[in-house]
Formats: C-alpha cells, sequence, structure tokens
C-alpha cells in the first residue's frame, strides 16, 4: 500500500508542478467561463445597482460649486514686480493654503455675511460655524507656481459666490495686516543681525592679518595657485637624502654581516679587502701585510733582469755554440729567475693567507664596522633634521587652514551682510506689508451642480453591479460546487461530453443477466449506451484500447463499463472486458467472477507467455464475442503489476486477437493505477455523477490525467433522474440523482469472505 501512495504522490506532484501563474490564470478562465454560465445573475445585479443610482441622482440634493484664483506674490516696493518676487513667494505657498483655511480668516467672513446667506448654517449651533464652512472650503497650491485654487461648495449657487467672495476680502485683509508687523519685526532683526555680522568680520580680517605678518617669508605661491612653503621643500631634499643613507647603511649592514659570516666559517678574506675599504684603507691594509711598492719595484726589477739574462743569451749563442759553458749558465740563470719570478705570487698569497687569520680579519671587520658606524651616524642626522622640518611644516600647514577658513567665514559673513542690506531695503520700501494678494478669476458660481453628476452615478451603479454580480457568483459557486449542465461541464474540464447516460433500475439476476444492454438490447437506457459506442467509433483517433475510470469511488464507472462491452460484442467486435481494479474489484464482483484466475495472476506468472497464461485465465460470457478477464487475487503491490512491462505485453498480445479492449480502473483520485494504464491505452473516458461529484474534484481528477499525458477521450455524465432541478435538463429530459455503492476502501470482511466463497 505504501508503493501505491507514493505513485499517487508522483501523479500529483506531475500537475503540482505547472508554475503558479499559469494555475491563477487557470482559475480566472474558470470563473470568466462561471460567469458566462450564470449572466444573468450578473445582468440582474447591474439593473438593480443602476436602478439604485437613478433613485439616488433624482433625490440627492444638489451641490453647487463657487471658484476662484488667487496670485500670493512677495513684493520689495511694487506690487507690479510680480515676475520678479513671485519666486519667494513660492516656497510659502503651503502657508498661504492654511492660512486661507484657519479659524480667523473663516470668522471674519461669517461676521460680514448678510443674512441671505446663512443658507448653509441653518440649524447649526453658532460654535460649529467655521467647522460647516471649512467642510465645504478647498484650497490648492498650483505646483510650481504663486496661483492659490479655491473653491466652495453650497445648496445655492449665488450663496456659494457671495461667501466665497467674502473669504478672499477676509484673507487680503488678514494677510496685510499679519506682514505688516512681520516686516517690522524683520527690519528689527535684520538690523541686529548685520551688526553681529560687522564685528565677526573686523575679528576675522584681524586674524588673518597676524597669521600672514607671522609667516611671512616662509610661505609662497606655487604654481595654479597652490600653497607652497619652505619647510615642504626642505622636506622633500632630505627625503632623497635619506632614501641615499638608508640604502648605504643596508650595503655597509650586509658587508660587515658576510665578514663576520667568512670569518665564523674560516673563509678566505682576502676578496673582502677591496669592497670593505676606501683608497687610504686599502694602503693601509697593504703596508700592513707587506704589499707596499717596494714589492711591485722588486717584482719589476727581476723582470728586467730576466729579460737581460735573454738578450746576453741570445747574443752568446751567435758568438758560442749550443753547449758552451757560458750558454748553459745563462740558461741555468734564466730558468732560475723565471721559477722564482713565477713562486713569487704563491709566496705572497701564502704569507697573506697566514697574516689574514691572524691579524687581518680583525682589522677587516673592525675598519667594515666603523664604516657602518659613520654611515649610520648620517642617516640619524638626516632623521633628526627631517623630523624637525615635519614638526615645523605640521605647524604651518595647521595656521595656512586657519587662513583658508577664515578666507571662507569672511566671504560667507560678506554674502549675508549683502542679502541682509538688499532684505531690509525692500521691508523699508514697503513697510505696510510685504505679501500682496491678487485675484487672478474672481468668485464665480456654477449654474450646474457639481453633485451629484450623472455620469459618475452610472460608473459607480455599473462597478457596483459588476463587483456585486461577480460576487453573488462567486459564493453561489461556492455553495453549490456542481455541474449545472453539459455546456459548463465541457467549458470547465476541456473535453467533450461523450454520453449522458440515465439512472437505470436494478435487474435481478446474475452475473451478465444483471447488466442493462444485455438483459434489455433496445430499451431506452441501453440507447445511451450505443450512442457512447458510436461517439467513441467516429472519434478521428485511435480508440481500440479505451480505459474506463471515474473521480471518486461511486460514481458508476463499472456499469458503464460492463454495458459498452455488451454493447461493442453486439455491434460484431470481438470484444475484451478487463478488470484492472485489483483492490476493489467492482467488475468481477458484478459478473460473479472472483476467484483464484484473473489478471493479477497474469501479471505475476512471469514463467509463462503472455499470450498462453492469458488463454488459461480468459473467461467467455453469454454474450457472444465478449471475453473478460477478471481482476483474479488480490495482490499487495497492484500499481507496480500494472506499470510493469508484463501488462503492457498483455494489452499488445490482446490487440492482435480482439478488435475492442475495454479497462475498469479504479477512480483517479483515490489511486495511481488509471494513471499508469491511461498512458499504455489510447484513450481515457471519465465517469461523472454531477448530482454526487463536486465540480472543483473532477476538475482535479482531470488536470491530472492531462498532467501525465493521459489522452482523455471526454466525459460521460451517469444517473440522471427524469426530477429536473431548478429546470436542469440534458436533452433527455432527465435530471440528476443516481446512487452507486461503491465504498471504496479496505473492507477485511468483504474480501476474506469473497476469497473464502471462490
Amino acid at each position: 500500500m505504501q508503493s501505491t501512495n507514493d505513485n499517487q504522490d508522483d501523479a500529483n506532484q506531475a500537475v503540482a508542478g505547472v508554475p503558479a501563474a499559469l494555475n491563477g490564470l487557470q482559475l480566472l478562465m474558470r470563473f470568466l467561463r462561471t460567469i458566462r454560465l450564470r449572466k444573468n445573475i450578473l445582468f440582474a445585479s447591474l439593473v438593480i445597482s443602476c436602478a439604485l443610482g437613478l433613485v439616488y441622482f433624482m433625490t440627492a440634493t444638489r451641490i453647487y460649486s463657487a471658484t476662484a484664483a488667487l496670485m500670493v506674490v512677495e513684493v520689495g516696493g511694487n506690487a507690479d514686480d510680480s515676475e520678479t518676487d513671485s519666486n519667494s513667494a513660492r516656497s510659502s505657498m503651503t502657508t498661504f493654503q492654511h492660512v486661507f483655511e484657519s479659524k480667523d480668516v473663516i470668522s471674519r467672513a461669517i461676521s460680514q455675511l448678510p443674512p441671505e446667506a446663512m443658507i448653509d448654517l441653518e440649524g447649526i449651533a453658532e460654535e460649529k460655524w467655521v467647522t460647516t464652512i471649512q467642510e465645504s472650503l478647498s484650497a490648492r497650491a498650483v505646483r510650481n507656481s504663486s496661483i492659490l485654487e479655491v473653491s466652495y461648495r453650497s445648496r445655492d449657487a449665488k450663496t456659494a459666490a457671495l461667501v466665497l467672495q467674502k473669504l478672499l476680502d477676509s484673507y487680503t485683509l488678514y494677510l496685510n495686516e499679519t506682514y505688516s508687523d512681520v516686516s517690522k519685526e524683520n527690519i528689527a532683526k535684520l538690523e541686529q543681525e548685520q551688526a553681529e555680522f560687522g564685528r565677526s568680520v573686523a575679528y576675522l580680517k584681524q586674524q588673518e592679518f597676524m597669521l600672514k605678518q607671522k609667516n611671512q617669508g616662509v610661505i609662497f605661491a606655487g604654481p595654479q595657485g597652490t600653497t607652497v612653503t619652505s619647510h615642504g621643500e626642505n622636506i622633500k631634499s632630505l627625503n632623497g637624502q635619506l632614501v641615499d643613507a638608508k640604502q648605504q647603511t643596508a650595503r655597509a649592514q650586509s658587508q660587515v654581516q658576510a665578514i663576520q659570516k667568512a670569518i665564523s666559517a674560516n673563509e678566505n678574506i682576502i676578496p673582502f679587502l677591496t669592497a670593505a675599504t676606501d683608497d687610504v684603507g686599502r694602503q693601509t691594509v697593504q703596508q700592513f701585510l707587506g704589499l707596499s711598492s717596494r714589492d711591485e719595484v722588486e717584482e719589476s726589477r727581476l723582470n728586467q733582469e730576466l729579460l737581460d739574462l735573454k738578450l746576453q743569451l741570445g747574443t752568446a749563442m751567435s758568438i758560442y755554440g749550443d753547449r758552451h759553458s757560458k750558454i748553459r749558465d745563462l740558461r741555468t740563470q734564466i730558468a732560475m729567475k723565471e721559477q722564482y719570478i713565477a713562486e713569487l705570487p704563491q709566496m705572497r698569497q701564502s704569507k697573506l693567507n697566514a697574516l689574514a687569520k691572524s691579524d687581518l680579519a680583525p682589522q677587516l671587520l673592525s675598519m667594515a664596522t666603523r664604516k657602518l658606524q659613520g654611515i649610520y651616524g648620517e642617516q640619524q642626522n638626516i632623521e633628526r633634521q627631517l623630523s624637525v622640518e615635519q614638526s615645523a611644516e605640521a605647524k604651518l600647514q595647521n595656521e595656512v587652514a586657519q587662513m583658508q577658513e577664515i578666507g571662507l567665514m569672511l566671504a560667507n559673513l560678506q554674502a549675508r551682510m549683502e542679502k541682509n542690506l538688499n532684505t531690509i531695503g525692500d521691508l523699508n520700501l514697503n513697510k505696510e506689508g510685504s505679501v500682496k494678494v491678487r485675484e487672478i478669476t474672481p468668485s464665480t458660481a456654477l449654474s450646474t451642480p457639481v453633485t451629484p453628476k450623472l455620469s459618475i452615478v452610472g460608473v459607480a451603479s455599473l462597478l457596483f453591479g459588476t463587483v456585486l454580480g461577480c460576487l453573488t457568483i462567486y459564493i453561489l459557486d461556492v455553495l453549490d460546487d456542481r455541474f449545472r449542465s453539459p455546456e459548463e461541464l465541457r467549458l470547465h474540464l476541456g473535453v467533450p461530453v461523450l454520453a449522458m447516460v440515465p439512472k437505470m433500475e436494478q435487474i435481478e439476476g446474475e452475473g451478465l443477466y444483471t447488466v442493462q444492454a444485455f438483459v434489455k438490447p433496445s430499451g431506452n437506457e441501453s440507447e445511451a449506451f450505443r450512442s457512447l459506442r458510436t461517439s467513441i467509433d467516429f472519434s478521428h483517433e485511435d480508440t481500440h484500447r479505451i480505459v474506463f475510470t471515474s473521480t471518486e469511488p461511486g460514481d458508476g464507472k463499472t456499469t458503464v463499463t460492463a454495458n459498452m462491452a455488451v454493447a461493442f460484442a453486439q455491434s460484431g467486435k470481438r470484444t475484451l472486458l478487463i478488470d484492472a481494479d485489483m483492490r476493489r474489484p467492482g467488475m468481477s464482483t458484478l459478473l460473479e467472477m472472483r476467484d483464484t484466475l484473473g489478471l493479477s495472476e497474469i501479471l505475476k506468472d512471469e514463467q509463462t507467455p503472455v499470450g498462453e497464461s492469458t488463454l488459461n485465465h480468459l473467461r467467455a460470457t453469454p454474450q457472444p464475442g465478449l471475453d473478460v478477464i477478471s481482476c483474479g487475487p488480490r495482490p499487495v503491490n497492484p500499481a507496480e503489476l500494472l506499470a510493469g512491462d508484463r501488462f503492457a505485453d498483455l494489452l499488445a498480445w490482446a490487440e492482435t486477437q480482439y478488435d475492442q479492449i475495454l479497462i475498469d480502473a479504479p477512480p483517479v483520485l483515490a489511486v495511481s493505477d488509471p494513471a499508469i494504464i491511461g498512458r499504455l491505452v489510447d484513450g481515457v473516458v471519465l465517469v461523472v455523477r454531477p448530482d454526487k461529484d463536486r465540480r472543483r474534484m473532477v476538475i482535479r481528477a482531470t488536470e491530472n490525467l492531462f498532467g501525465l499525458k493521459c489522452n482523455v477521450l471526454g466525459v460521460v455524465v451517469n444517473y440522471l433522474t427524469p426530477e429536473t432541478a431548478g429546470g436542469y435538463s440534458y436533452g433527455y429530459g432527465y435530471g440528476y440523482g443516481y446512487g452507486y455503492g461503491y465504498g471504496y476502501g479496505h473492507d477485511e470482511e468483504t474480501e476474506d469472505a469473497l476469497s473464502n466463497a471462490a
């Protein structure tokens, strides 16, 4: 049973894999189809809403509106300078708007109203008059302008114009009085601020002068307006010297370390003589080693003597014979001289090596160390000078920054002083007020009411009626979740209605003698199955192998399948009926074929060829041309058996022996067996009971089949009754009401009883 649940989960996941946006679009399309089917409700809702809107329009109080436009200008001396001074007023337009709606302005206007203009205040307490006027008054500042648009609503057009005019007069007087006092206060405040600015400017100029005097001759103007200091130039020079000193120190330190390493390793230190000492030091070392210039003179003398001997030998060779004693003596002397000269460097090197080990190494290390100390001392001296210059430069830069800051502060103060002078001049030119209000459009009342408007009422009525109708349809659709007509079923499922089967009376008998099409082939009920057979035969698709399933248990798909098998056999087709519901086999029970033979044994018997095994389990029926394969003993893994290759081989064998193959499968929402079979056959027929099946469940069953790529041929509407519910009819004059007790569940007692009977 666990494997069955897993297969069912796989089928559900295949449908759930549809994108959420697509699911939402499908739900919307279904709801639109529901609205189309129940359009009468929507039409009635629109009619009622429009009628209510018409009643409201005829009985509502007419309201008239008066409008005006003002230009609010802050002026310096002449109100005609509106183009120049209007920018300053734009930033205050929100304030001007609130002032127009303020209590003070409205109270002044009310006190000036004549009795005939008090129509909107009749029956209202005096303390609420201001609030009442405010509710009918509207002021709006036009964006990016100095224009203020105002309006007032009243039950009388003339009253609206008169009240608005009084409000305009009160507003103008209030602004003039307010800004006259404000101007005088502002002048005094600005003059006091101007004096403080002057004192600040004088103090800053004194500080700037003192800093310039202090640093005169130290700070210079550089290229492109930059500031250059003498300390900065010194720092650049010292930085270059410091870099060179550090490099020399590093080389001297490396030389000392190399000499120390050579001494520790008892290596030859002669190669360090030239690198470790200067010219004077090198001469001192040579004198210490006995390698003075006299050695060079001696070596030159020996070479000269050797040359003279060779000349004498050449002269003697021309006079004496080769074996003369004088010739032999000269040759002996020449050989001795050459040997001595050749051994002289080796003798000096031996002497040098002997002295190096005893006296030269300490002297060489001492000289390299003294050189390192001298170079490092120079580096430290440069660093001290650089530190002094950097400190002086930092202090000087701080003073330069102060001078620059003082310059910026002076420029800012001088700009503010100039602005204050201009403002004081403008205020002095117009001490009686700095704001002018000019009426661009005088107070004018419209002759037609602004509310109610027929267009707005009409649109609102249509919108309300549409929303109300859709909401009513949705509620009814939720409360009555059934299919009301074949058209509704076809539109929601997207598949044709193949046939409509009326309710059939139960026939007493056994086996095939309880099937309506076999017992009463000429009855009205049997005609529905012949119509279904015709629909399938004339289909444009291959329909040799068909599986019948339903949404839920109890929809009557077993009864429909049995009658269809008889109908196909009666038409002369060799028909095979397979009961593939191995969980709750209704077909085998109906035909009284519950025993040890059947489909489960064929699928489990993998040792015997499919054709041979099928012939062993095939059953004949009283209807000529109709054979049946019952369900067989109940297996523990029906889904796995149906999904195996043996069931597909069985269908392939049956297709060579029969003209028509019909399969009775379990409900599609109960288990995954119908989906497995549906992928192996030519088409799936879904049996629906509209009186019992909920619409959402039928739609879900269809989506499951489509999601698994099953070919759904159509729907059979089953169990129609003569009583039409709500005037509904399918054309046969039948309504809803079929009862087929399937009871899909695990009934151990029934299963055991059937097994014992077998």
